[in-house]
This record gives C-alpha cells, sequence and structure tokens, in this order.
C-alpha cells in the first residue's frame, strides 16, 4: 500500500512539475542550448535487473537535466521514473527542494553513506532507473584525476596538474562505494559525458547571493553538450572511468 501511494504521489509530480521542466528542456533543445548525441530511447529502457545511469559531474547543472532524457515517458510508465541522487545536506534537506524529494535518494557525504547505498541497491534490483554521479561530487573539487591527454589517459593529483591539463577532459576518480553498488546490483549502465555545465551554472562567491536556489538560473547564452554512450555492462570501476572518459572524445562511439 504504501508503495502504491508513493508512486502515485511520484507520476503527480511528473505530470506537474516534470511536464514544466519537459517542456523547458525541449526549448533548449529547440534553440540550441543543449544538443544530444548518441540518444536513443532503446538504451534507457529498464530490464528486470533495473538500469544505472552515470555521468561526470563538473557543475550543478547535470543533475537537474539528465532526467529529462526520459521525458516524455516518465509521463505514462513508472519504469522510465528515475532517481536522482542529490546531496543531503546542500539540497535534498533545503526548504526549496521538497516537490522533487519522492524522485530522489539523498546521500549525506558527512555521515556513513549505507543507508543511501542500501537504497540505490534496492530500487535497482527491483527494476527502477537510478541515476548517480560516481565522482561524488563535482570534478574539480577532487583531489585525484584520470585525465585524457593526446589520446591517452593519465592519472594525476590536483597539485601535479599542469595548467594547460586542467581543461582537459577530466574525471575525479569514483568513490569506492559505488564499487559496492555495482557489485551488488545485476544492472547495465549507460555512460553520459557532459560538457559545459560549468558555464551555464556558475557558482558565486559564499555570501554573494540569499540563501536558496538562486544561483540555480541558467546562463542561457552557453551550450551544453550531452554525449550518450552505448548500454553496457561493467563491473571493473577503473575500466568503466575509462570508457565515460573516451567519450568525451569521440561522439561516434555514443550512437
Amino acid at each position: 500500500m504504501k508503495e502504491t501511494i508513493e508512486n502515485l504521489e511520484r507520476l503527480f509530480v511528473f505530470w506537474t512539475l516534470g511536464i514544466l521542466g519537459g517542456i523547458i528542456f525541449l526549448i533548449f533543445r529547440l534553440t540550441k542550448r543543449i544538443e544530444i548525441e548518441g540518444y536513443k530511447i532503446k538504451k534507457f529502457i529498464p530490464s528486470k535487473e533495473g538500469l544505472i545511469i552515470i555521468y561526470n559531474h563538473p557543475s550543478l547543472w547535470e543533475p537537474g537535466v539528465l532526467p529529462f532524457l526520459l521525458f516524455p515517458f516518465f509521463l505514462f510508465s513508472l519504469k522510465f521514473t528515475p532517481y536522482s541522487t542529490p546531496d543531503k545536506k546542500n539540497f535534498f534537506d533545503k526548504w526549496w527542494f521538497w516537490p522533487i524529494r519522492l524522485m530522489c535518494i539523498p546521500i549525506d557525504r558527512q555521515k556513513a553513506r549505507s543507508e543511501a547505498l542500501r537504497k540505490m541497491i534496492r530500487k535497482v534490483n527491483q527494476g527502477k532507473i537510478v541515476i548517480v554521479a560516481p565522482e561524488g561530487g563535482r570534478t574539480d573539487n577532487g583531489e585525484e584525476f584520470k585525465i585524457l591527454k593526446d589520446g591517452q589517459i593519465i592519472i594525476k593529483e590536483k597539485n601535479e596538474l599542469l595548467p594547460e591539463e586542467k581543461n582537459l577532459p577530466k574525471i575525479r576518480r569514483f568513490q569506492r562505494g559505488f564499487s559496492a553498488f555495482l557489485n551488488l546490483t545485476k544492472a547495465n549502465l549507460v555512460p553520459i559525458w557532459t560538457e559545459g555545465g560549468d558555464k551555464v551554472i556558475s557558482i558565486p562567491p559564499k555570501g554573494a547571493v540569499p540563501k536558496g536556489p538562486y544561483f540555480l538560473v541558467p546562463n542561457l547564452k552557453e551550450k551544453t553538450i550531452i554525449k550518450i554512450g552505448k548500454r553496457i555492462k561493467i563491473k571493473d570501476v577503473s575500466q568503466l572511468e575509462d570508457e565515460l572518459l573516451k567519450l568525451s572524445q569521440n561522439g561516434k562511439s555514443a550512437h
């Protein structure tokens, strides 16, 4: 009974905020503010083992945009209603986040993440779609990176980065908890590479704006590129990091 009520509530949110967000997303696409490579809806159809969508996380823009890759299909079928995984303290617990909490599994970075991990595993094993950034936060906040340089993948610490390497395609090394998540599910994955989000939404200095979601207003002059990779099943985290990073350079591999 509880699950039925939750599903009805989720559908209500998708048929209200979901429609509004989906229309805005389509406008962004029509005006070329968002360009997508490799899109095929069959990539996002979850099997009974569920589906995991992973993405690189250069900004706060990607978590708000990527669920709408499933629009309008999530309006008509619960299997297309994805779960996002926002930070609990900075987003999920904020008063302005309440309308979309039903679509989220919050991750508490300050405490043990085992509760969130269990929920993510349970949802995937129920055949649901879970969208997760395995870097564990925005890319530039990492301490160790994989970088694609001259066609080769190298690993460097943050303090080792050369000035010319800072703007190369890079990702933070994936969180240890993500490895456990993969190993406790049988789901396929869809990797997604995004570019431009850090220009669409830039974070102002602390205290520069009032508390609230005001900094999330996008700069519509900037463009977001979304590259959708092939549907894969990989358990080796290092290999998966490489697959995501390579997607940044070869749009054809996304088809």
